[in-house]
Parts: structure tokens; sequence; C-alpha cells
């Protein structure tokens, strides 16, 4: 009789510390994606009254961010306002809506909340790597390294990178200015098309971001698709490896945010210290918004 009682009071416990670090994860994981809705969300009215009332809610009560009825009103506007912008928006758009109804939705089955909400954003990612890695393959632009070229070349948010590695600031604004001619409707460009400077050190470079582009997404995805336990680790480093040095120059935040959010639930509850270090790396992309390139021109130039 008193080993029955025992064994019930053990299982009691173990339901109850179940049910606690179910409620932390969804929390947590709700907490962090009002956060990426109302930073990196689509900023027109509807969607900013509607989170904006969703943040006084959770002040009150911090348990709203796991309820269904929370984030329906936020799914359904976010939903209709990407409708009317589809055509001219940043792919990341498209993820955080994806994420926002799979938290709605994983909260209409509370007991299978954290489940549902890891196994969704490890799909989500596969699919996410995977259709980048065959669209880089597909593209003999971005295979050539032409992409990242003109990036280097033209792109703001290459600029401190390509200062970093040698690129002088003439050649930059060259391509500026001659780019910027596609842009005046008072002058007509045979083709669209214009031949602009560039140097060997900028084609040898674009190469190498080509290839660890496509390299490391690669790995990300074989590793995330192998049920190996020692496999799924590397592929969640590897993932966060690719976010510290994908975002570090090139300040694509928003984007790097809603992957860092679907790695959080896709490893908290499996890999704990991993799931702490993807949280970690959501304060870091923030850190990264301060002028990180310019700091590190100063420091080794």
């Amino acid at each position: 009789s008193n080993a029955h009682e025992h064994h019930e009071d053990t299982t009691s416990g173990g339901i109850s510390f179940s049910t606690l670090k179910s409620f932390e994860t969804s929390y947590l994981l709700g907490a962090c994606t009002l956060a990426l809705v109302l930073l990196y969300g689509i900023h027109a009215r509807p969607v900013v009254v509607v989170s904006g009332f969703g943040l006084l809610a959770f002040i009150v009560n911090r348990r709203v961010v796991e309820f269904w009825w929370f984030w329906l009103p936020i799914a359904l506007v976010f939903t209709y306002e990407l409708t009317l912008i589809w055509e001219n928006t940043g792919n990341h758009f498209y993820v955080i809506c994806y994420w926002i109804w799979v938290i709605t939705l994983a909260a209409c089955f509370p007991n299978r909340q954290s489940q549902i909400i890891s196994t969704t954003a490890h799909i989500l990612l596969v699919f996410v790597f995977a259709a980048a890695v065959y669209q880089k393959l597909a593209s003999p632009h971005y295979m050539s390294g032409a992409m990242f070229e003109m990036k280097l070349l033209r792109s703001e948010g290459f600029a401190e990178f390509a200062r970093f590695f040698g690129i002088s600031d003439q050649i930059m604004n060259e391509v500026t200015i001659i780019t910027n001619l596609l842009r005046d409707p008072a002058i007509s460009v045979p083709g669209n098309e214009l031949v602009v400077p560039s140097t060997d050190r900028v084609r040898t470079l674009g190469l190498w971001l080509t290839w660890y582009d496509l390299l490391v997404q690669i790995a990300v995805v074989i590793a995330l698709l192998v049920p190996i336990r020692a496999v799924q680790i590397f592929g969640n480093l590897a993932l966060l490896f690719f976010i510290a040095t994908a975002y570090v120059w090139v300040q694509i935040i928003e984007f790097g945010w809603v992957i860092t959010v679907m790695g959080l639930a896709m490893s908290r509850d499996r890999f704990p210290v991993i799931g702490a270090m993807y949280f970690a790396m959501l304060g870091i992309l923030l850190v990264y918004l301060l002028p990180v390139g310019a700091f590190l021109n100063g420091v080794f130039r």
C-alpha cells in the first residue's frame, strides 16, 4: 500500500513538471513571436493596432500568448495585409505569416502545443533552406558569383563588408553612378544592360561568399533531415553559425529573427543548451543593428 501510494505521488509530480515545462516553452515562444511581429512584421496600421492591443494584453497577463483567441486576430490581419503587398514584399513577411499561423493552430491543442510547434518549426526550417538551396543551384547568375559580386559593389548592406576586405569606395561609387542610370527615365539604355567596373578581388570574394552560403545551407538541410541526435546537434550549430555570420555585415535582421525564433522552437525541449543559444542569438542580432561593420573596420584596418 505504501509503495503504491509512493508511485502515485511520483507520477503526479512527473505530470506537474511536464505541464510546467510545456507552459514555459509556449510562453517563451509566444513572447518571442509577439516581439517578432511588433519589431519586424508588416507595419500597416491594422497590424500595428491589433498587435499593439496584444502587447497590452500580454503586459496584463503573460499567459494570453498561449491561447488561440489571442493569436487569431493577429494572424487574420497580418494575412490580409500581406495579400495587399504580396507582389513587392520581402520573403521574411511570408515566413512570419506562416509562423503566426503555426502558433495560432498549435494553441488549439494545449496538451500537444510545444510538440506541434517544435515539429512544425523543424519542417519549416528544412523547407526554407532546401528551397533556398534549390533556387541557388538552379540560377546560373548565382552560381557564377555574379550576384554577390554585384552586392559587394552596389548594396549598402554589404558596403562595410566590402571595405573590410579592401574594396575601395571609389569603385563602389562608380558602380552606383552607372547603375543609377537605369533609374533615370530620361536616359535610354539599350537592353537595360550596363557593364560595370569590377576587380579580381571583388570576383574572388563574390565566389567565396557564393560557395560559403551554398555549402552551409546544404549542411543545415542534410543535418536536420538525419534522425540522429549528434547530427541534429551539428545541424543546429551550423544554423547558429550561419545566422551569426550571415547577418553581421548585411544586417538582414528581420529574416535572422524569424529563423532564430524557429530554431528556438525546434530545439528548446530537445536540446535546452542549444535553445538557450538561439535565445541569446536574438539579442546578438539586435546588437548587429549597431554599426558593427564600421567598428570592426576601425579596429582592424
